[in-house]
């Protein structure tokens, strides 16, 4: 997973790469460049989390929320 100015780019365990809109989400969209990349996954992999213990984001993201209906 990477970030730039506008997206989150999310790299699916079958290789295709969907990005997300930072501003969709407003608490990575508020948040430094910094705090953005301490992100952890579930051991499912289906979920990047923001642990407020470890950094100053306090979220998640659920993959198949941004995914069309055949890939969930």
């Amino acid at each position: 997973m990477r970030f730039d100015d506008e997206y989150m780019h999310v790299e699916l365990t079958d290789g295709r790469v969907f990005s997300l809109p930072l501003w969709w989400i407003p608490t990575l969209y508020d948040a430094s460049p910094e705090e953005r990349e301490k992100y952890e996954i579930n051991r499912d992999r289906t979920m990047i989390i923001w642990d407020p213990d470890k950094c100053a984001i306090n979220d998640e993201v659920r993959i198949a929320d941004y995914l069309g209906p055949c890939d969930k």
